[in-house]
């Protein structure tokens, strides 16, 4: 179920774009990579999705498959929406609407990867710091007094 081509095809369903005339195959699956190695940032283990860089399995829960499907939306509306910009407007403030939503989506979606990040600082049973040295960086001299 949650293998890329799958993924590709419930992205086009978000995207309103069944038929693939806006997004092409290889911008979703290079916004797709850009979600994951977003993700791999807050969580400690390996994040795969089955058939992306020729993984054979998908490795992360719904939850995270889900914030997958948002980040990946928010790309590709973020994307699109600029390639409209640059193109003439005839209602130049309708033109901004869209800036609102992105800019919400994205500050939620940060709030989100923090407290996953959060989630996974407090109950990884790792240290996720190197021990403290029992002396200073030139070796000689203690870190503590």
């Amino acid at each position: 179920m949650n293998n890329l081509t799958d993924l590709l095809s419930e992205l086009r369903v978000l995207l309103n774009d069944v038929t693939g005339h806006t997004f092409s195959d290889t911008l979703l699956i290079g916004l797709v990579r850009q979600a994951v190695a977003r993700l791999q940032l807050v969580c400690p283990h390996q994040l795969s999705v089955a058939g992306l860089d020729d993984a054979e399995q998908t490795s992360m829960d719904q939850r995270m498959f889900a914030i997958l499907h948002r980040l990946a939306c928010l790309d590709a509306l973020r994307q699109r929406w600029q390639a409209r910009l640059e193109t003439y407007h005839p209602d130049a403030p309708q033109s901004l609407l869209p800036l609102a939503w992105l800019t919400g989506e994205q500050q939620a979606l940060e709030e989100l990867l923090e407290s996953f990040r959060r989630l996974y600082f407090h109950t990884s049973p790792n240290v996720p710091y190197s021990e403290w040295p029992e002396s200073g960086v030139d070796g000689e001299t203690p870190c503590l007094p």
